[in-house]
């Protein structure tokens, strides 16, 4: 007779853990493979004893969406030789469990039990103390490696997005700046905003509106140009004359442009305007 005092079938992982939590003494059995030799010999190590035999959770050997494969303590090794997910991934397990006793044996033991158990025949052990070496010293550096190599590409690539952004920012501004000079080189030589605004006014029929005319000059740091300045008061100017005036002004090829404008209606004359303008170029 078997020197076993206690026995409990446990029905989920947490009755199981409820179960040795309450009896001290209690150990687990599973395929039973060890146990039984061991109660055979007459061991009392084994007297109370939990069952877990048959938490199918636990025989569950399925492959992660990471790739990890998981191998339920409690699949048997036939179990283990048999599946699809161990002989794609780690058929060296699948070897391994082809090794362990005889068939009769591999249909009952299950691998957690095998290593578990600590005896010099765990079979299993071995292929696993292997492959958690490779996994360790090969496979998580080569990982790692790529991991570093990937974030180094994501950042070359980035720069090198910036730099080509930057050229063609430079390439556009080069083009505008030759464009801009080009223009610059076809202005009549004695050419001055002053000049060029009086007799544009002149042209369009307003010059006796202009009330007063203010020209000035700023230099510019590291730059052969300097910004030319008038800014003009206009009185009892039709919106017409005002309209044609300003669209001279702006699209003539002088690179003119107008950067304040005020317009008011003049109270004693029904239709008239009065216009303060700025308006801007560069002259060399």
């Amino acid at each position: 007779m078997f020197a076993i005092e206690r026995y409990n079938k446990a029905q989920s992982v947490e009755d199981a853990v409820k179960l040795l939590v309450a009896d001290s003494e209690a150990k687990l059995i599973a395929g039973g493979t060890d146990v039984l030799i061991r109660l055979h010999e007459g061991s009392s190590d084994f007297r109370s004893l939990v069952d877990i035999n048959g938490l199918a959770v636990l025989k569950e050997i399925t492959e992660e969406p990471d790739g990890t494969v998981r191998i339920g303590s409690l699949a048997t090794f036939s179990e283990i030789m048999d599946s699809d997910v161990v002989n794609k991934r780690v058929p060296v397990i699948a070897e391994a469990a082809a090794t362990v006793g005889g068939p009769q044996l591999r249909n009952t033991a299950t691998m957690g039990g095998n290593i578990c158990a600590g005896v010099p025949c765990a079979d299993s052990a071995g292929a696993l103390l292997v492959l958690f070496i490779v996994v360790q010293l090969i496979v998580r550096p080569l990982f790692a490696r790529n991991d570093r190599l990937q974030k180094q590409l994501r950042a070359r690539t980035l720069a090198l997005s910036e730099l080509q952004k930057m050229r063609t920012e430079y390439e556009n501004l080069q083009a505008a700046t030759l464009s801009s000079s080009a223009r610059f080189d076809q202005r009549e030589k004695d050419f001055t905003l002053y000049k060029f605004l009086n007799r544009l006014a002149g042209e369009t029929g307003i010059k006796e509106n202009i009330k007063s005319m203010k020209p000035t000059t700023t230099e510019q740091k590291d730059s052969r140009y300097k910004i030319s300045r008038v800014d003009m008061r206009l009185e009892s100017i039709t919106p017409a004359q005002l309209t044609d005036y300003l669209h001279r002004v702006e699209t003539s090829a002088n690179m003119v442009s107008i950067k304040k404008m005020s317009v008011t209606k003049k109270e004693d004359n029904e239709g008239l305007l009065t216009a303060i303008l700025q308006v801007e170029t560069l002259e060399t």
